[in-house]
């Protein structure tokens, strides 16, 4: 065995790191440049909010369908080639985007963007993380938490800097922003595939000692899968906290649906300038990184428990002020609820990967992120019946109570059900 200490990183590898974090950052400013000023974008393309919601619903309902045959394909095919398909469909997305009008042409175009973000997944990151296993010099963990770290950034200062150019060239340029996207898109392709090479390309070749296995087929193949699910099934139903976090990760797709799609319609009819939206899309950017910062490893799942009884009520009083409040301080209070709820959020998925077993945390990660999506299209479905007969500040509120009352209901329900099992465990001790 190699000694760790004489071992260095490969050049093949460095070079790939610093092609996917640039990648990265072109690709998040490509994406954030029309985003940081999309409601207005779309109403002035034909389409009122219930149709944005609808829209926002066919992509998460693509991406749920998509998600996991994407997953198959990236291990038949090559990843590098998966990614390159990917951004291709992302160039069609925002063409489409550019030069189509109305409710038919932007479901295209979002379908497009849809499958996308499902063929991206897992491909050259996953690569460079199953490298950085095998061939890092220090502590693997160390090393891929590092580049965690790295990529949060890169994409943070790409969507900050996109964000302000975005919402000015919008007034500037009109739709023909998406041009600049496309742009990037192919920058970025061209990057890849002159720059990446493929850890399997490199396993193939002798250099790094290893080979990829070959995907399951036939009907051994579907068996296994078939077990393999039945295991994760069985052990969500044997861990209540595992439960919880399932619940709370539908509970929350509420907010992230009712926030991410409609913060510039409830800033909007609070008389904000769209100019000024791009400022806004930086704030809330800034928040996500501050609290992704604060460290809750000490709360544990009592803990937990105990922040999300005290926080719910001054989050409902925060969502109501920010429905009451007019024009710039109405910013306040609502990106108080965001930093707040963002917390419990954060600690809540770290503590999901922190219970699922090492066997089915593939299983069980993918689960949760397809019950997000449930979540995330019913939630747009029911905002965009309501978003068209009342004010949008009002259903965005709305919404937002919903999503605090069903936290709270999820944890209660808990509370109940260990209360109840520790009753039946005495009642069963006096026997």
């Amino acid at each position: 065995m190699t000694d760790l200490r004489t071992k260095k990183t490969p050049s093949w590898l460095r070079r790939n790191v610093a092609v996917f974090l640039t990648v990265e950052g072109l690709l998040s400013a490509a994406k954030a440049i029309p985003h940081a000023i999309l409601t207005p974008l779309l109403m002035a393309k034909g389409l009122s909010l219930s149709d944005i919601a609808i829209l926002q619903a066919v992509y998460s309902g693509v991406i749920l369908v998509v998600e996991f045959p994407s997953g198959v394909l990236a291990d038949l095919i090559s990843r590098k080639k998966l990614f390159l398909y990917s951004k291709v469909v992302l160039a069609g997305f925002f063409a489409v985007a550019m030069l189509g009008n109305g409710m038919g042409w932007m479901c295209l175009a979002w379908v497009l963007y849809a499958v996308s973000s499902a063929l991206d997944s897992g491909t050259i990151d996953s690569d460079i993380v199953n490298a950085l296993k095998d061939h890092s010099v220090d502590d693997a963990r160390v090393e891929v938490s590092r580049l965690v770290r790295r990529d949060n950034q890169v994409v943070l200062a790409s969507m900050l800097a996109a964000s302000l150019v975005g919402s000015w060239l919008y007034l500037k340029i009109g739709y023909s922003i998406y041009i600049v996207s496309i742009g990037l898109a192919i920058v970025a392709s061209l990057a890849i595939a002159r720059y990446f090479q493929v850890c399997s390309e490199e396993c193939a070749s002798g250099e790094t000692g290893g080979a990829a296995l070959p995907p399951p087929n036939g009907a051994a193949g579907w068996s296994t899968v078939k077990d393999q699910a039945f295991d994760g099934f069985r052990e969500i139903s044997k861990s209540s906290e595992l439960q919880l976090f399932l619940m709370l990760s539908l509970a929350t797709q509420v907010f992230f649906q009712c926030h991410f799609q409609f913060w510039q319609a409830f800033f909007i009819a609070k008389r904000i300038p769209v100019g000024r939206l791009g400022l806004l899309y930086a704030a809330f950017q800034m928040i996500g990184v501050l609290v992704s910062h604060l460290s809750t490893d000490s709360w544990g799942f009592r803990g937990l428990r105990v922040r999300v009884f005290i926080a719910a009520p001054l989050l409902i009083l925060l969502a109501m002020a920010a429905a009451q409040i007019e024009n710039w301080l109405s910013l306040f209070p609502y990106m108080i609820f965001v930093g707040i709820f963002w917390i419990l959020v954060n600690h809540a998925n770290s503590e999901y990967r922190r219970y699922v077993s090492k066997k089915n945390i593939s299983t069980l990660t993918s689960l949760g992120s397809s019950v997000s999506r449930v979540g995330a299209v019913f939630t747009l479905l029911v905002v965009s019946r309501f978003i068209s007969r009342y004010s949008p500040e009002w259903v965005i509120i709305g919404g937002f109570i919903v999503a605090v009352s069903l936290v709270l209901g999820a944890v209660a329900s808990m509370v109940s059900d260990e209360h109840g099992s520790v009753l039946r465990r005495a009642h069963r001790g006096s026997w």
